[in-house]
C-alpha cells in the first residue's frame, strides 16, 4: 500500500526485525537440521551399544574367553563414553534450538506490535485526510455560495 505523504515513524526497526526474523528463521533451520543429525547418531550409537551388551550376554552364556570378554569390555566403556559425549552435544544443540526459537517467537511478537501501530497510524493519518478533504470541499461548497451571493442552487 503506498499512501502519498505517509511516513511511519518506526519503518527502519520494523525493517531490521524483519531482516533479523528472516535471519533467526535461517539459524533455526540450520539449528533444526543439526539436531537431528546429532538425534539420529545418538540414536545409532545407542543401538550399536544395546546390541553390544546382547552380544556379551549370550557370550557369558555360553561360555567365552576372557580376552574376548576384555575386549568387548573395553570396547563397551569406549561406546558408553562416546554416546555421554553424543547425549551433551545433542543437549547443547536442543538448548541452542530452544533458545533460537524463543528468539524468534520474541521478535515476531515485536514485529506484529510494530505492524499494529502502523496500522493505527494508517488509520488516523487516512482520518485527517478525510477530515482535511471534507474541510476544503465545505470551503469551496462555502465560497462558491458566497460567490453566488448566497443563494443555492439544488
Amino acid at each position: 500500500m503506498n499512501l502519498k505523504g505517509f511516513k511511519f515513524s518506526l519503518e527502519a526497526p520494523l525493517k531490521v526485525k524483519k531482516l533479523h526474523r528472516a535471519q533467526l528463521e535461517v539459524k533455526l533451520a540450520k539449528a533444526k537440521k543439526k539436531m537431528d543429525a546429532l538425534k539420529r547418531a545418538l540414536d545409532l550409537l545407542t543401538m550399536e551399544s544395546d546390541g553390544l551388551q546382547s552380544k556379551l550376554a549370550d557370550l557369558l552364556a555360553g561360555g567365552t574367553k576372557v580376552v574376548d570378554l576384555k575386549e568387548l569390555s573395553k570396547y563397551l566403556s569406549v561406546l558408553s563414553d562416546r554416546i555421554a559425549d553424543m547425549q551433551e552435544q545433542y543437549r547443547e544443540a536442543s538448548d541452542r534450538f530452544a533458545a533460537l526459537r524463543n528468539s524468534l517467537i520474541d521478535i515476531i511478537h515485536e514485529i506484529d506490535v510494530l505492524e499494529e501501530l502502523k496500522e493505527k497510524q494508517i488509520k488516523e493519518f487516512l482520518k485527517e485526510v478525510q477530515r482535511k478533504e471534507e474541510k476544503a470541499l465545505e470551503e469551496r461548497i462555502n465560497f462558491q455560495t458566497f460567490m453566488r451571493g448566497g443563494k443555492t442552487y439544488g
